[in-house]
């Protein structure tokens, strides 16, 4: 069976344009939006054997600490909503996931905000068991340094392809 990708559908490519470009052109009010880092350095299995309710990523053996504003989150649903539409349109078209923890080294664990997975997921995966074949990151205030520098080059280096 030919494998396709949700960025390589037209169509799909398409919704997500336009979910991203309504997002984008509407004017968002002007927050302060805080995102910190913890101090202490971490490897992976210490970062995941750990209990912490808030939105976390461990980033080159540092915990960085970031809540999403509303306005991020309506982005991400609208993504994946489009790839649901997708990948339900067809039999063998993979699986839309939110944030899970994606571990890519010893001193990297990321929680892309929407993850497509060519091949069903268990469904009592807590973390992705492997890499996905697409990782989105929607940049925020808060956390566009990341987003474009170390998370960008560690996705790139583990294989998945950049497109934003």
């Amino acid at each position: 069976m030919k494998r396709t990708s949700p960025c390589r559908d037209e169509e799909t490519a398409s919704l997500l344009r336009a979910a991203i470009a309504e997002t984008a052109t509407s004017t968002p009010p002007r927050i302060l939006m805080a995102m910190s880092t913890v101090a202490e350095r971490l490897d992976a299995d210490a970062y995941l054997a750990r209990e912490d309710p808030r939105r976390t990523e461990l980033i080159d053996g540092v915990v960085v600490v970031d809540q999403p504003s509303v306005l991020h989150q309506r982005v991400c649903a609208r993504i994946h909503r489009a790839l649901e539409a997708w990948t339900g349109s067809e039999h063998g078209r993979g699986e839309a996931s939110w944030p899970l923890d994606v571990r890519l080294d010893d001193g990297t664990v990321l929680a892309p905000d929407v993850l497509w997975f060519a091949e069903p997921l268990p469904a009592d995966a807590t973390r992705a068991p492997r890499l996905p074949e697409l990782a989105v990151e929607v940049r925020s205030g808060a956390t566009w340094v990341y987003d474009i520098g170390p998370k960008r080059a560690h996705y790139e280096r583990d294989g998945l392809a950049c497109c934003g």
